[in-house]
């Protein structure tokens, strides 16, 4: 039993060591942890790492280039995009600077409105009626606009007064509300201020309804919609999309001989919509450079 245990001898007699299956795969050519490299071989993948690692970092400086590039050059884009507008808004300022400093006087003639006495009963009566159909989505204007019209005598609608009641709910249900809404609620009353103003028969008053929306405007604080947006640029707008107020009207406004209260900051608030006005295409370039600025 106890050769049995006895490790084998090999044709000579001698033990044989080192062949337990524990020690297998431990000599230099089992490629194992601690197995012998040879020189000529270390070079090889010190070589190969290094150009490797050579290569990475040429990839990454020549990213990093190309990166800086397109940044520089959106960044000038941006730069010069951002001149162009500034610099269209200052001739916009100054056109409508010479404007004002060079429209002539004109004399007032016909009936002032401050000549024409309103029953004030009418007017107030017509002013509750607007407040409750504006925040009535049901509300039947067109009716509303046959009744109301009926109500006044014909001088009492030369007067701009009983436009006035329906302009004044109307502008404070559109503050803070969206450019969209605004719209819409004016396209909403179009019949009955289209109504007051066909009856007046007097000429240009459109241009006396636009004067009296920028007083009540200007009465509000001229108040903002939004970063981009006024309430009476926007308000202006709706007329125009509503077919109530024609191009040229807007033109008039602006050359009208008037004291209207804040004129000057109410035409500088509007400068977009009247540069629109006169040149459509102007404004829908400057958009898409806007839309590509925000890209």
């Amino acid at each position: 039993r106890d050769d049995d245990r006895r490790a084998p001898r090999d044709g000579d007699g001698f033990e044989q060591v080192g062949s337990k299956k524990s020690s297998a795969g431990a000599g230099p050519a089992s490629g194992g942890a601690g197995a012998y490299v040879p020189a000529a071989r270390r070079r090889e993948e010190e070589e190969r790492k290094k150009r490797e690692d050579d290569r990475q970092k040429k990839d990454e400086a020549e990213d990093k280039r190309r990166r800086d590039e397109e940044d520089a050059k959106k960044e000038a884009e941006k730069m010069k995009k951002l001149e162009h507008k500034e610099r269209k808004e200052a001739e916009s300022r100054a056109k409508k600077d010479a404007i004002v400093a060079a429209k002539p006087k004109r004399a007032n003639t016909g009936p002032k409105d401050a000549d024409i006495e309103v029953d004030e009963d009418k007017l107030s009566k017509l002013e509750g009626q607007c407040e409750d159909a504006v925040s009535d989505d049901k509300a039947n204007i067109s009716k509303l606009a046959t009744e109301a019209v009926k109500k006044f005598t014909q001088d009492e609608l030369r007067s701009v007064l009983p436009v006035s009641q329906v302009l004044l709910p109307l502008m404070q249900y559109c503050r803070m509300k969206a450019d969209e809404e605004v719209v819409s609620a004016v396209k909403r009353f179009a019949p009955l201020l289209n109504s007051f103003i066909e009856k007046s028969c007097v000429h240009r008053f459109k241009v006396k309804v636009l004067c009296e929306a920028q007083k009540i405007a200007n009465d509000m604080g001229l108040p903002r919609l939004s970063p981009a947006s006024a309430l009476i640029e926007v308000f202006f707008d709706g007329l125009y999309q509503a077919e109530i107020i024609e191009e040229d009207y807007f033109s008039m406004w602006t050359e009208h001989d008037d004291d209207t209260p804040g004129k000057i900051n109410a035409m500088f608030q509007m400068g977009h919509f009247l540069d629109w006005l006169r040149d459509p295409n102007s404004m829908e370039s400057d958009a898409e450079e806007g839309e590509e600025e925000e890209e």
